[in-house]
């Protein structure tokens, strides 16, 4: 990808663009509807975790709050308005989606000063307790500094089973190059 990437300009279309190029339009093609489908299927559950957060949130920190019925209706209008909201931004541009993502970032920033403190102020209740909240305490973190992977469908479980679902959940690894086409 690097070849690719610095042997000239990169035009729109990112990771689809260096691969039809690199390969020849056939295996660009066939990769790119791949892709395209992959991507449609990781928002639409990103979407999906998305409402069960919210659907969370709502019912243990507004008393009970549910939104239609509290089960798969909330989830089908709350992930259709959601998605409505993402095409419309995505339709009028990366100038709105940049501004977008600032907004984001200073959420993020927010959550996580507000984790940080949170752990340092400790459990509020008894409550908060009961659902595993402790604070810091050295005994649990002495505990869980070691392995525990245990038995799982059918497998034993180690570092790398663990770390081949959680590495591609977080990376990112071709967000630049899907952006490369909006870079001046």
């Amino acid at each position: 990808m690097s070849a690719v990437a610095t042997n000239g300009l990169i035009e729109g279309g990112g990771v689809y663009y260096m691969i039809s190029r690199s390969l020849g339009p056939e295996f660009g093609a066939s990769i790119g509807l791949m892709f395209t489908l992959a991507n449609s299927i990781a928002v639409a559950t990103y979407i999906i975790g998305f409402v069960n957060s919210l659907q969370d949130m709502l019912f243990f920190y507004m008393d009970g709050l549910v939104m239609l019925d509290g089960g798969l209706n909330d989830v089908r209008a709350i992930g259709t308005a959601t998605l409505i909201l993402l095409t419309l931004l995505g339709i009028v541009g990366m100038n709105w989606v940049t501004r977008v993502q600032i907004v984001l970032l200073f959420l993020l920033i927010g959550s996580q000063v507000d984790f940080v403190v949170g752990a340092f102020m400790g459990p509020p209740s008894d409550l908060s307790r009961a659902r595993g909240f402790i604070g810091f305490n050295r005994e649990l973190f002495l505990e869980n500094i070691q392995q525990g992977f245990r038995w799982a469908e059918g497998t034993d479980q180690n570092l790398f089973s663990v770390f081949a679902v959680f590495f591609p959940a977080v990376t990112g690894i071709v967000a630049g190059a899907n952006l490369s086409g909006d870079l001046k």
